[in-house]
């Protein structure tokens, strides 16, 4: 669904108006796994390598150790309220959040799910 090595980004608002600008690149394949009888999904128990490349455009270069895409945004949203001092606003669903490509996560799988 993602290939290894794609750029993918993740965009966090806070409740000031504050917006931060992710661009990560992954270290391994965001995989959609069909089951019988059922949609496409993405294993929520996957575990990835990051490399988050920006944020709102400035370089940081952080390698991240194996992580769900839920535990990198929950991990995005603590940093975001050490380091900037603000408040996330959290969403429940961070596939609706990750982007790769011009399209959610979330909207990637409900379009393999509309073609097949």
């Amino acid at each position: 669904m993602v290939p290894c090595g794609s750029i993918i980004t993740l965009e966090v608002e806070c409740d000031d108006g504050t917006n931060y600008s992710y661009k990560l690149q992954i270290h391994d394949d965001i995989l959609a796994y069909k089951a019988p009888h059922s949609g496409y999904f993405v294993n929520l128990s996957d575990k990835r390598v990051f490399c988050i490349l920006e944020c709102n455009g400035a370089a940081i270069n952080i390698k991240t150790n194996g992580l769900t895409l839920q535990e990198l945004y929950k991990e995005t949203l603590e940093g975001i309220k050490n380091r900037f001092h603000k408040n996330p606003i959290e969403i429940e669903d961070a596939f609706s959040l990750f982007q790769y490509g011009g399209k959610t996560i979330k909207g990637i799988l409900i379009q393999l799910n509309n073609v097949s």
